[in-house]
């Protein structure tokens, strides 16, 4: 399967999103690769390329569009960049099979993203809530049933915010590498969502 994890919004965690499903995978025992879109290639001049460092120094294989080999095996995950006019962005979203679009509860973010959801053409597509505060359930539960209402899919599964994912960040790992309780704690959401994707 191949999913392309994008917004034009930064900071809704796409990278998050895309590094720690790809490493449960990858522990699995799951044939998995990462294509970050936000890498520097002939087309995007500079770039953080996280997904790309990050997949690569966990001992997945990642790529960029310019180098993905034809045939590759195995499921593949895309991080897109934050610009829906990107070239590589638009190949992405047509070789999907599905778009996944995390956004965080925040007025602005839900405006872009629902934005960004209606704006482009997939076969499939989910918002996916990330960074949620556990005293957001509330709001949280509000917004579901409206943007259901208003004919949005949403994944089952919401991302909370916590203090693990910047620090796993900052070790160069995903909280999957993060064996403490508080990892397992933290990588629980991720194993739902990739077994409501891949399922």
């Amino acid at each position: 399967m191949i999913i392309t994890i994008a917004n034009h919004k930064g900071g809704v965690g796409k990278t998050t999103s895309v590094l720690t499903m790809a490493h449960l995978m990858h522990l699995a025992g799951v044939s998995v690769n990462v294509v970050d879109l936000d890498a520097p290639s002939t087309e995007r001049l500079a770039g953080a390329a996280a997904s790309f460092r990050r997949a690569k120094f966990i001992g997945i294989p990642a790529y960029t569009l310019q180098n993905l080999p034809k045939g590759v095996k195995g499921h593949v995950l895309i991080d897109g960049p934050p610009d829906m006019a990107d070239p590589g962005l638009k190949k992405a979203l047509k070789a999907s099979q599905l778009v996944l679009i995390p956004t965080t509860l925040s007025f602005d973010d839900l405006e872009v993203s629902k934005a960004f959801y209606q704006g482009i053409e997939a076969k499939r597509k989910l918002l996916l809530f990330t960074q949620v505060h556990h005293f957001q359930q509330r709001q949280l539960d509000k917004k579901r049933l409206a943007l259901r209402a208003e004919g949005f899919n949403l994944s089952d599964t919401v991302i909370p915010r916590l203090e693990l994912f910047p620090k796993a960040s900052e070790l160069k790992t995903t909280v999957a590498g993060i064996t403490t309780k508080q990892g397992r704690k933290a990588t629980e959401p991720y194993a739902q969502l990739v077994k409501e994707l891949f399922s």
